[in-house]
């Protein structure tokens, strides 16, 4: 999905101009073809300025309250990379998700720039089932490549 250069511009002088520019990330999670997620740190489509999202975010993603985004490598080469990916799992939803599809179901990061309006594709790759499931949370691993 290309970036709209009218929105990029937009955000570019809202930032230029010492505006603070709000902006949220989402992960999508094809479970199967029929079967679509979408996870955030918070139920984003409830939270002002985010309400315009579009989209109905789960908040499952444990994230550092500091720097509440993931560390993605966006430029990899060749080389695989790999993202860990904490999800609150208190009702075991995710945990039938792992045991019904198993690994290599596909995910995606997002970025949501409300001000414009705007979806930004991050990075893309496979999520594997955890190896240790645990008792509130668990931790999966989302490779690219």
């Amino acid at each position: 999905m290309a970036i709209d250069p009218t929105k990029l511009a937009a955000l570019q002088a809202r930032s230029a101009s010492g505006l603070r520019v709000a902006v949220c990330e989402y992960i999508r999670v094809d479970w199967d073809d029929v079967t679509t997620n979408y996870y955030g740190a918070a139920a984003w489509h409830e939270v002002p300025p985010f309400n315009s999202i579009g989209l109905t975010i789960e908040p499952r993603l444990i994230t550092n309250r500091r720097d509440p985004f993931h560390q993605l490598e966006l430029n990899p080469d060749l080389r695989t990379d790999s993202v860990k990916v904490t999800f609150e799992d208190i009702d075991k939803t995710i945990t039938g998700l792992f045991q019904t599809y198993s690994s290599g179901v596909s995910i995606e990061f997002f970025l949501y720039y409300p001000d414009v309006d705007l979806h930004v594709a991050l990075w893309s790759g496979q999520l594997s089932a955890p190896d240790i499931y645990g008792w509130k949370q668990l931790t999966a691993t989302a490779t690219n490549g």
